[in-house]
């Protein structure tokens, strides 16, 4: 079974793991606390392909000499760019150790999805505030290797895939790109398009038109252009990384 399939049957069992974390430790402090500063100023915030709180616990290793029974505390100040590349890292921790293993964990982190405004990618500042127990890392490495196990032995078999969903929400797109249609319209048309890792539409294409209507088809064309302008998608996701995925929709006129 490919790394993709483990990685996805992490991101399904995780919400089972977090409780039993807390039922195990219930006076933890929270593992991670992830912040956009001057969030207000974007339509759309950064995001990462899955929780960041299974990415701290996925990625980061204990480090080495690093007494157990210390919680391993940081702040990480980061910028995600345009293009979602994570630069720009000032950790600031309680040891040599952990600083460098902060710096190597996010070295090796996948781009993230670029927080968005007036319809374009922009550049953001994250602070990422985290507070991890030996104990907790401990019991998700097993159940990773648990895991691991059953996905091997062929016992659990899964959609390498997360599906790109529109950031608002399919209702929200399809109320908005209604506004943008002729009124005195009907049937449907199928449209074919790809969204890339970016959280943009691009390859717009109308794949059948049941109405014949030439220039209705150019018109919903447009509305789809505008709305790739304005709206950004959640792309899909594999694994820990998002990735440029081809969806088809049905458009219905009224």
């Amino acid at each position: 079974m490919n790394k993709i399939m483990l990685n996805y049957i992490f991101l399904l069992l995780f919400s089972l793991v977090s409780v039993i974390l807390k039922a195990q430790d219930p006076v933890s402090k929270e593992v991670c606390n992830f912040v956009v500063e001057d969030s207000q100023q974007y339509d759309y915030q950064p995001e990462f392909a899955v929780d960041m709180k299974l990415i701290c616990f996925h990625f980061l290793k204990w480090p080495e000499g690093y007494p157990s029974e210390r919680p391993l505390s940081a702040e990480i100040r980061f910028t995600i760019g345009s293009d979602g590349e994570i630069t720009d890292i000032v950790p600031d921790a309680d040891s040599p150790e952990v600083k460098g293993e902060i710096e190597r964990m996010f070295s090796s982190l996948p781009k993230a999805l670029p927080a968005w405004q007036d319809g374009k990618a922009v550049v953001s500042t994250c602070v990422l505030r985290l507070h991890m127990d030996k104990s907790a890392w401990d019991r998700y490495q097993r159940k990773e290797a648990e895991t691991d196990s059953l996905i091997r032995f062929g016992r659990v078999h899964v959609n390498p895939e997360l599906p790109a969903i529109p950031s608002d929400g399919m209702d929200i797109f399809q109320n908005y790109l209604t506004t943008l249609l002729p009124e005195k319209s009907s049937g449907k048309l199928f449209y074919s398009f790809v969204v890339k890792k970016d959280g943009r539409m691009s390859e717009i294409t109308c794949v059948r038109n049941s109405t014949k209507d030439q220039e209705l088809e150019k018109k919903v064309t447009k509305a789809l252009i505008t709305m790739s302008e304005k709206f950004r998608w959640r792309p899909a996701s594999a694994g820990f990384a998002f990735v440029d995925s081809k969806l088809s929709i049905p458009i219905t006129l009224k």
